[in-house]
Order: C-alpha cells, then sequence, then structure tokens
C-alpha cells in the first residue's frame, strides 16, 4: 500500500469499533462500542476554516481523494456507571503534498508520499483541521504531522493498518484538562 488509491480503498466501507479510555497511568476509565463508516464524496469541497495551530499542507488537486467518516455507538465511563450515546464526523482528505516533488517527506525517501488531512466535519470545530499524517510504508502507519492543539490540551493520534480487515488508532491527550489514552480497534464488516 503506498498510493493516494490504496489508502482510500483500505478506509472506504463499514466497520465496528471497539474504544479503550486510560488515564495517563494507563488505569482503564472507559470504553465504547459502535459502528464507524467511510463513505466516499462525490465531490471535494474546501475546508471552511483553517487550522489556528500547526503548518496547513496544500495537497495535489489531480491526487485528492475524500472520505466522509461517521462513527457512533454507546460509551461507558466507569465513574459515572452509565452508558452514553455518542457520535463524531471528520471529513479524510487523502492526497500528495502540493510541492511533494521538490522535497522528500521525512517519513520517506520517496518523494510523493501519501498525505491524510482530517477536517472536524461537525460541532463548533466544522472545517478546521484536526490533524495531517502520512504514510510510513515500512510501518503501515499514519504519523501525525505535527500536534493538535485545544486551548492548552495536546493530541496526537497515530493509525496502525494492522490488515485488509483491521486498522488501530491510538490518541493520546495531554494537558491540563484532559489527561487520557484513547485505543481504538475497527475490523471490517462485510
Amino acid at each position: 500500500m503506498n498510493s493516494v488509491d490504496d489508502i482510500f480503498r483500505f478506509f472506504l466501507g463499514r466497520w465496528s469499533l471497539q474504544r479503550s479510555v486510560c488515564d495517563s497511568d494507563a488505569r482503564p476509565t472507559g470504553e465504547a462500542i459502535g459502528m464507524a463508516e467511510f463513505v466516499e464524496s462525490p465531490c471535494v469541497p474546501s475546508p471552511s476554516k483553517t487550522a489556528e495551530v500547526g503548518p496547513r499542507r496544500q495537497l495535489q488537486r489531480g491526487s485528492m481523494r475524500l472520505l466522509r467518516y461517521r462513527e457512533s455507538g454507546q460509551m461507558t465511563l466507569f465513574a459515572a456507571a452509565k452508558a452514553v450515546s455518542f457520535s463524531r464526523a471528520f471529513d479524510y482528505f487523502i492526497g500528495i503534498e502540493e510541492n511533494a516533488d521538490e522535497a522528500e517527506s521525512e517519513f520517506s525517501k520517496e518523494k510523493s508520499v501519501p498525505c491524510v488531512q482530517v477536517f472536524f466535519a461537525d460541532g463548533p470545530q466544522s472545517g478546521e483541521l484536526y490533524q495531517t499524517y502520512f504514510f510510513d510504508a515500512s510501518a503501515h502507519t499514519l504519523r501525525p504531522d505535527s500536534t493538535h492543539l485545544c486551548l492548552a490540551d495536546r493530541y496526537n493520534s497515530e493509525y496502525r493498518l494492522t490488515s485488509g480487515q483491521q486498522f488501530d488508532l491510538d490518541t493520546v491527550i495531554a494537558g491540563p484538562q484532559k489527561d487520557y489514552v484513547l485505543h481504538t480497534s475497527f475490523i471490517r464488516l462485510a
């Protein structure tokens, strides 16, 4: 898997998700189960806002593909001892960085490394960049280009594409308001 189309096809479809929430000392504090879906969008809208922090990468227009991501399910925080519904939406722009032919990526000696830009697609941050990822082919991993800041809290996520039927998403959130780790396993649904 080393092209925009490969990454696009990998994520496309429906997935079950199972998420664990742990504090910074790795003690379990919650869990979630639900469904997720990546749906191809026939058009490529321009995000309405730019990121306030971190670099904004331009993707080559001819290389860009868009997947709309939606997840929903039930989350239980152990301290509250009750389940609550959740849903989230993101837009995944998958492409090649605009100036990829001029410089090598830090993730590969190859030029034109696939890049994924994830934008919030719901709530007050809709249209804002969450994080940009580059594909590390040797580790089958999407690694973040920079840290996402939400006020003073720092978010870093990494996608591990473990097989054609499964991937994991690890998110570390650290700061004065939030301090926990999310581990989400996705399994493709038939």
